[in-house]
């Protein structure tokens, strides 16, 4: 996976478009992919709201936002909050797809309740 500089401070992930599946799937394989979409799945959160993924580590964290942006699974969008400039991320409609899919998998494939990793999506009707 290539690195490269994105505005002289932030590492981005530059993913050639015939790796995108391969990606994914990698991407989803890792630690924490799962909450992470799943606690966005009901509106866009600051960095600071991640507290609830406990299981995951503050580096892992942040290498996996960058992941799920690069994947356009997640996206990220500049606000003012408390009289300072932040961010919040938002899963996008595609990150919205992939967890219907996969909790519609984890139905059909008959994985006892308390293995699976998906958390109930609410509201599945409105979104």
């Amino acid at each position: 996976m290539n690195l490269s500089k994105k505005n002289n401070t932030e590492k981005a992930y530059k993913i050639p478009p015939y790796n995108n599946t391969i990606e994914l799937g990698r991407t989803i394989s890792f630690e924490g992919t799962m909450e992470i979409l799943s606690l966005l799945y009901n509106g866009s959160k600051r960095y600071r709201d991640f507290d609830a993924v406990k299981e995951i580590k503050t580096t892992t964290l942040v290498r996996q936002l960058k992941r799920l942006r690069a994947l356009k699974l997640i996206e990220m969008h500049d606000i003012f909050a408390e009289g300072r400039k932040t961010h919040e991320y938002a899963i996008t409609q595609n990150g919205k797809d992939l967890l219907r899919f996969s909790k519609e998998y984890e139905k059909r494939m008959r994985i006892p309740l308390e293995q699976q990793k998906i958390i109930e999506i609410e509201n599945d009707n409105k979104k």
